[in-house]
């Protein structure tokens, strides 16, 4: 089966858009780096300074590998992950520098792998240090993967590309004579669990807000592994993908979580790859092979620059003997590797990990794709040409993938596969029952979204705070209108904030707090500039969350509050057009939503004056007035 002229210029497409969003993000990165103080840098998590070089080995190539450690600033995050590319620099000379790869990271040390033959001078020389190069490991992937797609070559994928992008149609999937039903579903999750079982290539589960989509793929998965070998569970962020690692480590499946360190959760720390390798019973003799690598390498380096040729060749049979000691430590790491590879049940990492070490010619009969209406496409066939059956899970009505370049948002680089899917009514069931939210907060959602196909579940339907009923609605519409409250621009980011509307929001909260006893509380705003001031008005506090709707996809809170930032006379709301991202602010509160903004410049658009009239129709309308304590 030959792709189609359809699906080929598609595919066209996608590389387009991949190549402008590489080149804008390539060029945004060169200006930082540029414009950007070194200390500013240290604080972002792109720079270490100063480092220590803890060890040097050789790789089985026999190019230099050098571990960095860095003894200050361990406090702070940093983006220094697998496969990223650095620069290892000296600070006393401008040309003492070479560039490689992070093999390993970790909190305070990386290990880099370098094109060296044998180490510079200069390392042991002191104010050394290392920042991220441009992050180009994912767009290589993604460029590979279409590139593999186009040739025709991989067959599943083909099939797949013309059931997305082609004229081919998918063959419905039937309910098998004997549905396997488990009790802790409900009849449309057991219903997908069934679907999943029986499909021939792909299979979309819609999963709106609370239905339990991550519960369902978990008990998919498990019940899979009674017939599979081996399944891969990805996810484009990895709070996703250790969600799944943890649910699935509760049933007590063998999961490999293969990802940079840094970057899993400290409850699926457990799984990772390089945790399973460290507490493997072998590992003592590596660390005993690359402790005498190390020491030999020392006595080599005490030889200087000048010297005899008897003291060269000392120099030199300590180095081969450094090596050799190192290259064997490697080959029984890579033994110890691949063997946790081959026995896991499941594999979890990002996509753009799906290629890593010995997975790179794994191939396995089901991947599932969690969070798939936030990956561009090309990152979803990065981890597609890996399967045969491929599930998709996800809410096209949610947010979608995150594209800078506007060349590549022109190219339609915004759209989801799982998107494409739904166009092109391929295999697909939506969850309807969800578990989160007192109806209230639901019904706007699902009257605008989800053409009242949602139900809340009795144990959530009518669940409020235990507070004083004149502040229990569970969803209120406080308007500021004619408050005099107005947006301004932050010079710094360029971002907008409105800061006498992010002092009622806090002030409301802190009255509200009085009636009310512990409970989790998430403050979230569509621009960073005002989750920056309501951070610093808020303080340090650990029941409250601040942070950008972005940031809070996939989470729930007892209480969310939405500051809505825009108020002015010309009724223009920027980020608030987009409503996929408002649906996921307003589907964050379990019991209680509370969004603040003003009605004269959001009513200017559909989706805010249909939320006004939903409001007052439940009661949860509200003007900032009726808080005079708060008007200052």
């Amino acid at each position: 089966m030959n792709l189609s002229d359809r699906a080929l210029k598609k595919i066209t497409l996608l590389q387009q858009g991949l190549e402008a969003e590489y080149q804008h993000e390539k060029q945004e990165a060169v200006d930082q780096i540029k414009q950007v103080p070194l200390n500013v840098l240290i604080r972002q998590g792109k720079c270490w300074f100063p480092v220590m070089i803890k060890r040097i080995e050789y790789d089985k190539a026999e190019r230099v590998i050098v571990e960095i450690e860095r003894p200050n600033n361990i406090e702070l995050t940093h983006q220094f992950t697998s496969g990223k590319k650095v620069r290892v620099f000296s600070k006393q000379d401008e040309t003492f520098y070479f560039e490689g790869t992070v093999a390993k990271a970790g909190q305070r040390a990386l290990t880099v792998s370098t094109r060296l033959d044998d180490p510079p001078d200069w390392l042991s020389e002191g104010k050394v240090g290392i920042y991220v190069l441009h992050d180009d490991f994912t767009f290589r992937e993604a460029r590979n993967a279409l590139g593999e797609l186009q040739s025709g070559k991989n067959k599943d994928a083909v099939k797949l590309a013309e059931l997305f992008y082609g004229e081919e149609t998918a063959t419905e999937i039937a309910l098998p004579k004997n549905p396997l039903i488990l009790n802790h579903l409900n009849d449309i999750q057991n219903k997908a669990l069934n679907f999943i079982h029986e499909t021939g290539y792909v299979f979309l589960l819609h999963g709106p807000p609370g239905t339990g989509k991550s519960t369902t793929l978990a008990a998919t998965i498990h019940e899979l592994l009674n017939t599979e070998k081996q399944l891969l569970f990805t996810a484009p962020s990895n709070t996703a993908v250790d969600v799944m690692t943890e649910k699935l480590m509760e049933r007590g499946i063998r999961v490999l979580r293969v990802g940079n360190p840094v970057k899993i959760s400290k409850n699926t720390i457990h799984a990772s790859l390089e945790y399973q390798l460290l507490h493997n019973e072998n590992f003592k003799l590596i660390r005993e092979l690359k402790k005498k690598s190390d020491e030999l390498h020392k006595m080599a380096g005490k030889y200087k620059r000048v010297f005899g040729k008897e003291e060269r060749e000392h120099r030199n049979l300590l180095y081969t003997e450094a090596k050799k000691m190192s290259k064997e430590a490697i080959e029984m790491e890579e033994q110890i590797e691949k063997y946790l590879v081959d026995n896991a049940q499941v594999i979890c990492c990002t996509p753009a990990m799906v290629n890593d070490g010995h997975l790179r010619d794994k191939k396995f009969n089901y991947l599932f794709f969690d969070e798939a209406t936030q990956a561009t496409e090309p990152v979803f066939w990065i981890a597609a040409l890996k399967a045969k059956k491929i599930i998709l899970a996800g809410d096209h009505l949610q947010l979608g993938p995150t594209v800078k370049s506007d060349e590549a948002q022109k190219l339609g680089f915004t759209k989801s596969i799982f998107e494409s899917g739904m166009e092109k009514n391929l295999p697909s069931i939506m969850l309807v029952e969800q578990y989160r939210m007192h109806e209230h907060i639901m019904q706007f959602s699902n009257r605008k979204f989800y053409k009242q196909g949602l139900t809340a579940h009795g144990s959530v339907k009518s669940q409020t705070l235990e507070i004083n009923q004149d502040w229990n609605k569970p969803f209120l519409f406080i308007d500021t209108a004619g408050c005099g409250y107005t947006e301004t621009v932050d010079e710094k980011s360029l971002s907008i904030q409105n800061s006498e509307e992010a002092n009622f929001c806090v002030g409301y909260l802190k009255l509200f707090m009085q009636h009310t006893g512990a409970n989790t509380i998430g403050i979230i705003s569509p621009y960073s500039a005002q989750v920056t001031v309501l951070k610093e008005l808020i303080g340090e506090k650990a029941n409250i969350q601040v942070s950008t709707i972005d940031g809070f996809q996939g989470q729930e809170k007892d209480i969310i509050l939405i500051s809505c930032v825009r108020s002015n006379d010309n009724g223009e709301i920027g980020f608030l057009k987009d409503t996929r991202r408002m649906n996921v602010a307003m589907t964050r509160a379990r019991k209680k939503l509370i969004i603040v903004g003003d009605s004269a410049t959001l009513s200017s658009f559909p989706l805010y004056s249909e939320l006004l009239a939903y409001a007052e129709e439940i009661g949860g309308y509200v003007t900032a007035w009726e808080f005079p304590e708060l008007m200052n």
